[in-house]
């Protein structure tokens, strides 16, 4: 279902969208009345964590729909993304998110926004209007921050729903004085301005857009927290340290490094340290690759052949290398359980041997011999008579 955001969910996710998805799979499904009240779960534009309220009123509410929460001196507008047990379910993460980052501990009641009501249609054409015009309003704060010399990137600035007050998204490295820039914005945007620092990886939230798997990025789609990611996240996955492959759109580490992290320093411990070559009668068996998934280490051995061993067989071959002992017999049990190469249909090979025998480059080549300036021309190239 479309989240009707311009350019969004509705071309199938190709532009990108700041919205965060929420899949309601209960939405089918008939809902009971246990005697409490109905919570929904709403997305606030230009806001990374959904609010949630509880339906007191018993407004007939679906999901999409535009709402009224109250804000500080106002009220501000959003989207219903879910209700019922799935609403329930993410109240129950935000708050255990909040509680990991030590802030104290937070209750349901405290973390609960007040639902006002429905938004009426000329509320919701001059929210929309306000964020159709995000692009003139960024090159009014951007033109007074170039004017005072403020080493600021405004990202983006968002209105409240009842427009009193604007919220100004900005990156910096250094600390910075805004009161008169302030001031000076209030006047130009004729509303309250509030700062938000944002930081690289939550701008690229804001702006959204696809990342290089295809897919609708994770910090505008569904990432609420953004934790720290080290080159040692790459180093624990043994990918090579190319900066270009492994930064994102904000130019910093990709957080999808920290998602499998935990799954590889858990098989590690399960592998040997330090992994070495081992010398037999026969040679050197040289260390090809160590697999922390599958839990296993490949050599080759002095003919070429490959082999594969596990942790346990490792930590053996090495005990027999310390004694003098033979490690022929562990090696030869490792190549027997290596996996036969299958027997392939002949029609099958001649085709496969067909497609590889085309040499793409003499193909071109020969198609650039028949391109002359007559060719162009629209007249078929002049043939060569042959010498007798």
């Amino acid at each position: 279902m479309s989240c009707s955001t311009s350019g969004g969910c509705s071309s199938n996710g190709s532009s990108g969208c700041t919205k965060h998805n929420t899949f309601d799979w209960l939405a089918n499904l008939p809902a009971y009345d246990n005697g409490e009240h109905l919570l929904v779960e709403i997305q606030v534009e230009g806001q990374f964590h959904k609010r949630y309220a509880e339906n007191n009123k018993s407004l007939e509410l679906f999901r999409g729909d535009w709402v009224k929460i109250r804000a500080h001196r106002g009220y501000d507008l959003g989207q219903i993304t879910a209700s019922g047990e799935l609403a329930k379910l993410g109240h129950l993460r935000k708050i255990r998110e909040l509680n990991d980052r030590g802030k104290g501990k937070t209750n349901q009641e405290d973390s609960f926004d007040v639902l006002l009501d429905k938004a009426n249609e000329k509320e919701i054409k001059a929210h929309q209007d306000q964020l159709d015009k995000r692009l003139m309003y960024q090159k009014k704060v951007r033109d007074i921050a170039r004017e005072m010399q403020l080493p600021i990137k405004v990202s983006d600035v968002i209105y409240r729903g009842d427009g009193q007050q604007a919220t100004v998204y900005y990156t910096s490295d250094k600390r910075i004085d805004f009161r008169e820039w302030v001031r000076q914005a209030s006047v130009s945007l004729s509303a309250r301005v509030e700062m938000r620092q944002i930081s690289d990886r939550q701008e690229a939230g804001v702006k959204g857009g696809l990342g290089p798997c295809g897919r609708e990025l994770c910090c505008s789609s569904w990432m609420t927290k953004f934790d720290s990611v080290s080159t040692s996240a790459a180093r624990y996955q043994q990918l090579a340290i190319n900066n270009e492959k492994l930064a994102g759109q904000c130019g910093r580490l990709k957080c999808c490094l920290n998602f499998e992290l935990q799954t590889y320093i858990e098989a590690k411990a399960f592998m040997p340290k330090r992994v070495k070559d081992i010398k037999s009668p026969k040679g050197t068996y040289e260390v090809v690759s160590v697999d922390y998934l599958t839990k296993s280490i490949s050599y080759r051995s002095p003919s070429g052949e490959l082999v594969v061993v596990s942790p346990k067989e490792y930590n053996d071959l090495r005990q027999r290398v310390q004694d003098g002992k033979d490690v022929e017999s562990v090696l030869s049990k490792a190549k027997q359980r290596l996996p036969k190469e299958k027997k392939q249909d002949p029609q099958a090979h001649s085709m496969d041997m067909a497609v590889e025998g085309v040499d793409l480059d003499s193909f071109v080549q020969n198609r650039k011999k028949g391109q002359g300036r007559s060719n162009r021309k629209g007249r078929p190239p002049r043939r060569k008579n042959k010498r007798r």
